[in-house]
């Protein structure tokens, strides 16, 4: 069997191989996509069936001419969004981390395997329960996405209908044998410092972890596409105010009183 392994860089899509492989292509009768939100189709702070179906893996599958069989999620989504304080009107969306959400099971199997907020170790050595560990409001909605896209679960509180086994992501993707399978995973390992302040995974424990990664998904696929990690200092949360102003088409002044910087 041969091997292709393309490493991309952040504009993740289909790799012409022409030039090293000659004018083979790539099999995509049963491709799978792994990562973390970037993969799963996440927009505006939560993971919902209008996102999803726009989110690039998809798009690639369309124009390979096959399916992702996506674990769509039904408005409103999770986290569900709720109004408050903003721009003009005193409201703008915030995630609710807590809120439940019912994963379309007619959708199951899914071949986006992708968990929004997984670092490398997660792909690597995370294995999902039944019934999500709660009780860290920061790793609840993450534990409770990799339940619901892994397990195929219909209430992550009691752990109903969890007819799928228990594997990490990357050990799943592993199962299922892809064709071509697509890894992009390791943007949390940074992000993650900027959003909580708790500093980024250290290289010394990152790249063995990736390596590990990248090294057993080339094995279990005929062809592997990688995607580097994106520069996080481009992402709306390190915006400057007047970057942000300028966006929003509104005075520095009143992105300076919203955010209650006055």
């Amino acid at each position: 069997m041969s091997k292709k392994c393309a490493f991309v860089l952040v504009a993740i899509g289909l790799v012409s191989t022409a030039g090293l492989y000659g004018q083979k292509k790539a099999d995509f009768s049963n491709f799978v996509v792994t990562g973390d939100s970037l993969t799963a189709g996440y927009q505006s702070a939560q993971l919902i069936e209008t996102g999803q179906v726009v989110g690039y893996a998809n798009v690639i599958a369309k124009q390979a001419g096959t399916s992702l069989n996506l674990p769509l999620i039904p408005a409103p989504g999770f986290p569900q969004i709720d109004l408050v304080n903003a721009f003009g009107t005193n409201q703008f969306a915030v995630p609710n981390p807590l809120s439940m959400f019912v994963l379309r099971s007619s959708n199951s199997p899914t071949k986006d395997l992708a968990v929004p907020g997984f670092t490398v170790e997660d792909y690597v050595w995370t294995v999902p329960k039944c019934v999500p560990d709660l009780s860290n409001p920061l790793t609840a909605p993450i534990n409770i996405m990799a339940s619901e896209i892994l397990l195929d679960i219909t209430n992550p509180l009691t752990g109903a209908n969890c007819t799928g086994t228990p594997l990490s992501q990357m050990n799943m993707a592993v199962n299922m044998k892809p064709s071509t399978a697509i890894m992009w995973i390791g943007n949390n390992d940074a992000l993650f410092s900027v959003l909580f302040g708790i500093g980024p995974t250290p290289l010394s424990q990152f790249a063995p972890t990736y390596h590990l990664a990248a090294s057993t998904m080339a094995s279990a696929s005929k062809t592997l596409v990688i995607a580097n990690l994106p520069d996080i200092s481009k992402t709306a949360y390190l915006l400057s105010v007047p970057k942000l102003a300028a966006l929003l088409h509104v005075p520095v002044g009143t992105v300076m009183s919203s955010l209650g910087l006055n």
